[in-house]
């Protein structure tokens, strides 16, 4: 399958930082050449100067684009803004159901790695705004948390320890609420930020048995 450049990363060269590791930025674009997928994108020189300048510039980035190059190639072929979505819509439709919570917590890890990958390309090829960065990471813990809550209720449900009004979003009519506070609340969470938050729960809604 031959994959082509997405559009809104055809003319990002100049918006490029420069990369301050030139050889080991080239060493990581040979080892993904070497990827199928990758391999006709980065033929492409729009391609070839966003892998140099994050990879010339940030360790983890490299560890994410080796370790996750499918998730590159969806980057580089249909855009940050697509691969957005596809990741949304991802952790949206989770299956609690099948889940142990060594397995939620490496999808949650996984997840968090794939879409700090792609803010940071759209991050450094300036096709996003620092807004719709920090809402964008804002947006994944939130999805992050609500995931997990899900797995909680979810788990407690098999246990017998309560009974959940909706199996599909169990949050809605849990009586439970998470608040989140400071940069989450206003959406302007960094890459290196943790979150506050503050939960309340009316035991009257959905009472518990454990």
């Amino acid at each position: 399958m031959y994959l082509m450049l997405d559009a809104s990363l055809l003319n990002i060269t100049a918006h490029l930082p420069i990369a301050s590791r030139e050889t080991e930025a080239q060493h990581v674009l040979e080892e993904l050449r070497t990827h199928a997928t990758l391999a006709p994108l980065l033929t492409e020189a729009p391609a070839i100067n966003l892998i140099k300048s994050a990879a010339g510039n940030a360790p983890f980035l490299v560890r994410l684009m080796t370790k996750y190059p499918d998730t590159l190639a969806c980057i580089l072929s249909q855009g940050p803004d697509t691969t957005w979505a596809l990741l949304q819509s991802e952790i949206q439709s989770m299956d609690m159901r099948t889940l142990d919570q060594a397995g939620i917590m490496l999808c949650l890890r996984q997840l968090k790695a794939r879409v700090a990958l792609t803010i940071a390309m759209a991050d450094i090829a300036g096709t996003w705004k620092l807004d719709a960065i920090t809402r964008a990471l804002s947006n994944f813990a939130d999805a992050a948390v609500t995931a997990a809550l899900r797995f909680l209720l979810h788990s407690a449900a098999l246990r017998g320890e309560l009974t959940l009004t909706n199996t599909h979003q169990p949050e809605d009519g849990s009586g439970i609420i998470i608040l989140g506070m400071g940069k989450l609340g206003g959406f302007e969470l960094n890459y290196s930020s943790d979150i506050d938050l503050i939960v309340l729960f009316d035991k009257t809604i959905l009472p518990y048995s454990g």
